[in-house]
């Protein structure tokens, strides 16, 4: 958390949190401090269908985040985000197992590594682990454009993020009040934005 404490010793931004949560139908919480992979959900009881304000992934992301939230802050700012994967598109993507050969070397030539073309993709693959870059993130240099940065949490980290608390008091609001079995979807939305107005107004 170093570079959180310096950004706020030199108070030179504002810092803005982001996160995304859902709900279950019948009051199911559930919870990620790592990212909002399905495979990181904690389930606490059964609780139906599982609602979500849209389906967030990379392309949805980036352009909220670069045609909403980015042109509406009024100064520059220090973006506080988790590891979600669609938080994290790297620009400069490293060739894998599963790249080409020729992919792997144009990924070498590219980045001015020298190799020899006799080389095995086995051995390609070998020089790209030596000479690994620091991973450039998209939302990084959208931010940047804004005068703004990006701050990522450590990962298993969430109570760093203030609005991780929020959904953890407004999903329990809603799982004590919704009811569970014949949960309407229009009951368990009423219910929802019930249990965030009440919180947004203590």
């Amino acid at each position: 958390m170093k570079e959180y404490m310096k950004n706020k010793a030199e108070g030179l931004r504002q810092f803005v949190v982001l996160d995304e949560t859902w709900i279950f139908k019948d009051g199911t919480v559930g919870r990620s401090c790592q990212d909002s992979d399905k495979k990181s959900v904690k389930k606490t009881k059964v609780g139906g269908a599982r609602y979500i304000h849209g389906e967030m992934n990379e392309a949805n992301f980036l352009y909220w985040f670069e045609h909403r939230l980015l042109p509406n802050l009024a100064e520059p700012s220090t973006i506080v985000m988790d590891n979600a994967s669609y938080h994290s598109t790297v620009v400069n993507k490293m060739p894998t197992t599963a790249s080409k050969k020729a992919d792997i070397q144009e990924w070498l030539t590219k980045n001015g590594i020298q190799f020899d073309d006799t080389l095995l993709k086995t051995q390609l693959l070998s020089i790209v682990r030596l000479n690994m870059p620091q991973p450039v993130y998209k939302a990084d240099g959208l931010a940047e454009e804004h005068g703004s940065c990006v701050l990522r949490l450590p990962p298993y980290h969430c109570i760093f993020n203030p609005i991780e608390h929020i959904w953890g008091i407004t999903k329990s609001y809603y799982r004590d009040h919704v009811g569970t079995g014949g949960t309407s979807t229009e009951k368990s939305i009423a219910m929802w934005k019930e249990a965030g107005f009440r919180e947004s107004d203590t």
